[in-house]
């Protein structure tokens, strides 16, 4: 049946709930124009008793709608969507054939004497309702892949709808007896042959139909197969290459997917993409992106597996809800100094600590776990005096402007792990205030703040007193020279701790995402993959 009802995957699932959600669009617009033009046929002609024949449009019409609606909602099973697929169709078939039904009766009781119409008159509307049912049965077929011999068994299962439709449907109506008495005498048996013919060669074409779409669909699935990964949806797409939602194909792990196409990179980028993922891979903190696993396609696309965020970034967090109060400032940066330990001590300065490349997420039934992402700017200490210099772009000028060290404009050169404290501290400063701590008009004016102005206290920007212990730790942090920083991020991590303030609890975490987690769904257009493993933000 397509998909097995009990094996079918998530992404199976939302597949064909969202084919068939196409589908009832395509049906509500069909249904809406064949209406349109009943009702400027009936104003025409002034035709009596074809009110009915519009009753039966609309109500065409409005199942129509009906399913789109239903198609809409969330979390259908594949059973419910299939089930509902073939009611729909079997409704819509007799709906149709009752159509054409009443408009042989209109036609009759159109003739002054009760007599019957020309033929001509009478079969031409007929066929054009029934024209609009095949319609509907080969859209039905291109839009919704499903396995040969299902599209087979729904399009002939309609034979016997549309025969009792035609044939014994709406006895009660004056000029049912002329038309009732025409079929006796010679057109049911025609009009059932008819149907059967007709209906037996439309259902050959569903199927082959249906079997070319299911075909290229398989095509496109297996083309979509990286190892054991299986992409489900695009998240988002740059210059750098594109990630997927995907899942583990054994173990149906949820799973962001990061490809890097061999056309549009250079050998280098290759290799820095590369190393990225075996620099990340190196940290197992809690507060670290995990790298699962990666690899090259025999078509030379390179990619890698990691875990799928159920979150947002700092930054949208700050735009939706404002500046955070202290415990929740300390919460973060705690972890986030925490999983710098961990790098710090593997010899690896991240240079790229900013609001979007932390995310806040719900992990294990915890939320607020933070979670420090792309590594993708990442100096190696030791690869660096190894001569490895060239991959990670030593030379160059790296980082976010509004979050670069002093040292790091003056010279890559003299960047160590005292400028991730910087950054750090600038997000911390951005979290408590809502606001940057150097805003001006240009990079450079903002590279020339960062290299000789003094930062505003928090306070100050806030207009309101704050916790003057964090406050000058968060300036600690923005000190200009590196040695009036804290030491180390382990240094930073114990001064953090030390601090006397609230602490953000697991109750006030889980409110905070009660009332604002419904507004963070990620939407793919919100997606840059070139700020790095940013993508694998997943939907709440």
């Amino acid at each position: 049946m397509g998909w097995s009802l009990d094996t079918a995957s998530e992404a199976d699932r939302a597949f064909i709930q969202t084919r068939l959600l196409t589908f009832a669009k395509a049906i509500v617009t069909l249904s809406s124009l064949g209406l349109a033009v009943q009702i400027v046929s009936s104003v025409y002609a002034r035709v009596e008793g074809f009110q009915l024949v519009l009753g039966a449009s609309t109500v065409n019409l409005l199942m129509g709608v009906a399913l789109l609606f239903f198609m809409r909602g969330r979390g259908r099973s594949v059973l419910v969507l299939r089930t509902t697929e073939v009611a729909f169709m079997l409704t819509t078939t007799v709906l149709t054939a009752s159509m054409v039904r009443l408009i042989m009766v209109v036609l009759v009781n159109a003739d002054g004497n009760g007599g019957p119409p020309a033929d001509g008159q009478r079969f031409a509307l007929a066929y054009s309702e029934m024209l609009g049912l095949s319609f509907a049965f080969g859209v039905r077929a291109a839009l919704v892949p499903s396995e040969p011999r299902y599209a087979a068994l729904l399009t002939a299962s309609a034979a016997p709808a549309l025969i009792v439709g035609l044939a014994f449907l709406w006895p009660a109506l004056p000029g049912e007896e002329v038309v009732r008495a025409l079929e006796t005498e010679a057109e049911r048996p025609a009009i059932t042959g008819m149907v059967i013919i007709w209906w037996s060669l439309f259902t050959i074409m569903c199927t082959i139909i249906a079997s070319v779409v299911h075909g290229l669909h398989k095509q496109v699935r297996a083309a979509r197969q990286l190892g054991q990964y299986v992409l489900e949806a695009k998240l988002g797409e740059g210059g750098m290459g594109a990630v997927y939602r995907a899942r583990h194909a054994m173990m149906k792990r949820p799973t962001a997917v990061k490809l890097l196409p061999p056309k549009r990179t250079s050998d280098k980028q290759v290799a820095r993409f590369e190393r990225e993922v075996q620099q990340t891979a190196r940290l197992s903190h809690p507060n670290t992106i995990r790298i699962y696993d990666y690899g090259r396609t025999p078509d030379g696309v390179f990619y890698y597996a990691m875990e799928l965020l159920d979150g947002a970034t700092l930054d949208r967090i700050i735009e939706l809800g404002g500046p955070m109060p202290a415990s929740r400032v300390v919460h973060v940066a705690h972890a986030i100094a925490a999983a710098l330990v961990e790098a710090h001590g593997e010899g690896l300065i991240h240079r790229d600590i900013k609001p979007s490349n932390i995310v806040l997420c719900r992990q294990g039934g915890v939320s607020d776990v933070p979670k420090l992402l792309d590594f993708g700017l990442v100096k190696d200490v030791e690869a660096s005096s190894a001569g490895n210099a060239g991959l990670t772009g030593e030379n160059q000028l790296t980082g976010t402007p509004l979050y670069m060290a002093p040292e790091a404009i003056r010279s890559v050169d003299l960047v160590d792990a005292r400028s991730d404290l910087y950054a750090l501290g600038a997000v911390a400063y951005y979290l408590l205030t809502g606001e940057h701590v150097f805003v001006r008009g240009t990079v450079v004016e903002v590279f020339a703040a960062h290299l000789h102005e003094d930062p505003e206290p928090p306070s100050q920007r806030l207009g309101q007193p704050i916790h003057e212990e964090l406050e000058k730790l968060i300036l600690a942090c923005l000190a200009k020279d590196p040695e009036a920083r804290p030491a180390s991020a382990s240094d930073l991590l114990a001064r953090l701790e030390a601090l006397d303030t609230e602490r953000w609890t697991a109750a006030e975490a889980k409110r905070w995402w009660r009332d604002w987690g419904t507004e963070l769904t990620v939407e793919p257009s919100e997606i840059s993959v070139d700020r790095g493993p940013l993508t694998i933000i997943a939907d709440p």
